[in-house]
């Protein structure tokens, strides 16, 4: 039984090692009841692989289209820190933690040109007045 576990219960044809060895000069692509010859998945990933850093920029995805489109207004977090306390009738201790709160109730999306005003007020050095003047 062991023999079969390892494979070598049987004495193997001579041109089993070399097919092995060697990859198929030529893959074969599948569907359903069609086949025809195409590339070997392996030079195909690597295309892609190659590919993907250049054209990260100019690919659009559902995230960044929706990102594009409606950009959202900034919306810090306040973070809390909660000292360790007792809590209920029990007074079960609850250790200290640290959270998260939205500094706005809602997201509120930026009109159109909204986001690129306000960078440039927030950049250092900027004369401009938020009022739209400069001084």
């Amino acid at each position: 039984m062991i023999d079969l576990y390892r494979g070598t219960a049987a004495p193997e044809p001579e041109s089993a090692p070399e097919a092995r060895a060697a990859p198929a000069t030529e893959a074969r692509c599948r569907w359903w009841l069609f086949t025809w010859p195409c590339e070997a998945p392996e030079t195909v990933g690597e295309e892609i692989d190659e590919a993907a850093p250049d054209a990260v920029g100019y690919t659009r995805t559902a995230a960044n289209e929706l990102e594009l489109l409606f950009p959202r207004l900034p919306n810090p977090d306040v973070y809390i820190h909660v000292v360790p306390h007792l809590a209920t009738e029990e007074r079960v201790p609850v250790p200290g933690y640290t959270t998260a709160v939205p500094l706005y109730e809602r997201v509120e999306y930026a009109l159109p040109g909204e986001l690129a005003h306000a960078r440039r007020l927030l950049e250092p050095g900027s004369d401009e007045e938020p009022g739209g003047g400069t001084p």
